[in-house]
């Protein structure tokens, strides 16, 4: 991977704050960089997701995307409010029988 240099405007205290947890856990400004670089990349879930997917040996062409998981969902005829509704109303009946 190339790296390349760039600048960014960030808030001084936070830069700071950023510098300090940095310098306490790593040694030397390079590594100021690496620690930017790292938070970038956690900040990217997307490529966390599928670097874990590599090295787990899972193939991402076979899962189902968002679209299919929610077509091949179970459908009621009632709604969720409703379907609660009848279970408390049987509990009800329950409870006031004992």
């Amino acid at each position: 991977m190339v790296s390349i240099k760039t600048t960014i405007s960030v808030d001084e205290d936070t830069l700071n704050e950023f510098k300090k947890i940095v310098l306490s856990r790593r040694a030397g400004s390079r590594n100021l960089s690496h620690a930017l670089e790292e938070a970038m990349r956690n900040y990217n879930t997307t490529a966390m997701l599928k670097e874990y997917a590599r090295k787990k040996g899972i193939s991402l062409e076979s899962l189902p995307s968002a679209m299919e998981i929610m077509n091949r969902r179970p459908s009621t005829d009632m709604s969720s409010g409703e379907e609660i509704r009848e279970m408390r109303e049987d509990r009800a009946i329950r409870l006031s029988r004992q």
